[in-house]
């Protein structure tokens, strides 16, 4: 496997930057300039790589889902053919775990953008779906190993989703203190775990 091509390194530094200046400044606040800053470069050297600051938002996105993904993956030690291992694999993902991948500030502010810029709904779309995914495959595969016996894994595989995705909306505040984090989380990791049909 050979080397990665500059251009493509070069990519990856300065989407990183991004992602550090979105971390100090909230995303709607940083700019192509801050970046260059943060990268000590001038800012027409970002933008030789990034047209604009839209470019910035969809290529950090991406590396947003790049980054949830790789969590996933290396989550892949729960194979799903026992109870225990299921319920283990849904609580991890109502666990900081998932969360410390990516800095909440960062990923809720996609949110606001989504109702303001219609490419960055349809790329936000797409990040989801590929999530749900990943989550779906786990399920399907609890299904065909005869563990779960849910009929409708797509419906089940969005309600559990968008149950993690309110539950971290919902105890951003609490992030800081993991002991009210992990007791005020139990409802919700419960009730996804409620869903599931053995």
């Amino acid at each position: 496997m050979g080397r990665k091509p500059l251009t493509d390194i070069r990519q990856e530094e300065i989407i990183r930057a991004f992602y550090n200046t979105a971390k100090k400044y909230g995303l709607e606040n940083a700019s192509v300039g801050k970046v260059a800053d943060e990268m000590q470069i001038s800012k027409g050297l970002v933008l030789h790589y990034f047209k604009s600051k839209e470019e910035l938002v969809l290529a950090l996105n991406t590396f947003i889902l790049d980054r949830y993904l790789e969590f996933l993956t290396n989550s892949s030690k729960y194979e799903m053919t026992s109870k225990e291992n299921i319920e283990a694999y849904i609580d991890l993902l109502f666990s900081r775990d998932w969360g410390d991948y990516i800095d909440d500030g960062v990923f809720y502010s996609f949110y606001a953008l989504i109702y303001q810029n219609e490419r960055v709904k349809e790329n936000f779309k797409s990040h989801h779906e590929e999530l749900i995914k990943v989550l779906r495959l786990k399920l399907s595969e609890a299904v065909l190993g005869g563990v779960l016996k849910n009929q409708n894994i797509e419906e089940l595989t969005r309600v559990i989703f968008a149950i993690v995705d309110g539950a971290y909306y919902a105890l951003g505040v609490y992030v800081n203190d993991e002991i009210e984090y992990n007791k005020r989380v139990k409802p919700f990791s419960s009730h996804a775990k409620s869903l599931l049909k053995y």
